[in-house]
């Protein structure tokens, strides 16, 4: 059932989502290239639980760095802000698990396949990663209101420049 995809900078293959888990959980594994994050974003629906295999990640939340090495783990409860960023000098790699499912279908939604031998994919638009997160509960954070247009034409703009 492995899935891989490139998401958000990292590589990543869900191992368990909510069709085999009926809908308890989803266990995904992430490869973290160093300078590699997720924007700051936050989950209303599910909880989120860290476990760092090997490298370095850093969990930041309000306040706080938690930075992750093999062997330790980081708990996100739903509303809580946050981002992980991939600081290791090489790879980080990391086993996620989000209680009750949903970020399985938001990676399946977000992300690029990843075929053996794949490049990675850049970050999703704006405006489809708002869509996309918020049909699963969670929320990008520094994207409100009014700057959703502004938004809107930057990926508009970069879209007809390339």
């Amino acid at each position: 059932m492995k899935q891989s995809f490139w998401f958000f900078g990292a590589h990543v293959s869900i191992l368990a989502d909510e069709q085999a888990t009926n809908g308890l959980y989803d266990l995904v594994e992430g490869d973290f290239a160093a300078g590699s994050a997720t924007p700051w974003h936050v989950h209303q629906a599910y909880a989120e639980e860290i476990y760092a295999l090997s490298g370095e990640l850093t969990v930041l939340t309000k306040g706080r760095a938690t930075v992750l090495r093999a062997g330790e783990k980081a708990v996100v409860p739903p509303g809580v802000a946050h981002r992980v960023v991939g600081f290791s000098a090489g790879t980080a790699r990391a086993l996620t698990i989000a209680s009750p499912s949903g970020f399985a279908r938001l990676i399946k939604t977000l992300g690029v396949s990843a075929e053996v031998g794949s490049k990675p994919a850049g970050a999703p638009s704006l405006i489809k990663a708002a869509q996309a997160m918020a049909a699963v509960g969670d929320e990008v954070l520094g994207v409100p209101g009014f700057l959703m247009g502004v938004a809107k034409w930057c990926d508009d703009f970069i879209a007809k420049a390339a």
